[in-house]
């Protein structure tokens, strides 16, 4: 435990940007939808699902 009271500061520095970019990461890839419509790995999947 010594190592995390003696340099609490610096692992937050560079803990917390990597924390914020994988929380960001998984935002973005798993919640947001894609291109409506088709692109060029074919029809979306999820046009007969919406009508």
């Amino acid at each position: 435990m010594t190592f995390f009271t003696r340099f609490d500061g610096r692992i937050f520095r560079l803990e917390f940007p990597a924390r914020a970019v994988s929380l960001w990461r998984v935002v973005e890839l798993g919640f947001f939808n894609g291109t409506p419509g088709e692109n060029r790995y074919g029809s979306d999947p999820l046009a007969a699902a919406n009508g």
